[in-house]
């Protein structure tokens, strides 16, 4: 006697044991496990190198702004008031108190000694005319030719 072949996508008796789901290893509990001092340590130094670096970014940007302050209260004085960083060689840490507030009288004082020293650097006074060709008359008509010109 032959046993009958089994119907297309139903399994034969002897391949049951494949088809079943096997069970997955059973992984090693990674809670259990006490972290090394090592990464522990490599964990620390990683978040103070992120910090360091926000504080430095952060540091950069202060400097900017209060460089910028500098510069709006004196530009009344000077024509361009970076030049009292770049020629004056002032720090713009001198004008700041403990505090963090700006002492703008110290401030000015050492813009007006600049100009004392090189008066170019003033901002000029008055008002600046510019004159671009748009109010001057406009040029004389031309005449007929040569004929006028000879007559004339």
């Amino acid at each position: 006697m032959t046993t009958p072949d089994p119907t297309p996508g139903t399994p034969a008796a002897d391949d049951t044991a494949t088809i079943t789901d096997p069970q997955p290893d059973p992984q090693p509990d990674m809670q259990d496990t006490e972290p090394s001092p090592n990464s522990e340590a490599a964990r620390w130094r990683h978040q103070c190198r992120d910090a360091e670096a926000q504080r430095d970014a952060l540091a950069e940007r202060l400097t900017a702004y209060q460089r910028r302050e500098c510069e709006h209260a004196v530009a009344d004085l000077l024509d361009e008031p970076a030049d009292l960083w770049d020629i004056g060689q002032a720090d713009y840490t001198e004008f700041y108190d403990a505090d963090g507030q700006l002492d703008e009288a110290q401030l000015r004082a050492a813009a007006g000694a600049l100009i004392d020293m090189r008066p170019k650097l003033a901002k000029p006074a008055g008002p600046r005319h510019l004159d671009f060709g748009q109010f001057r008359p406009p040029p004389p008509a031309r005449g007929g030719g040569w004929s006028d010109l000879i007559k004339g």
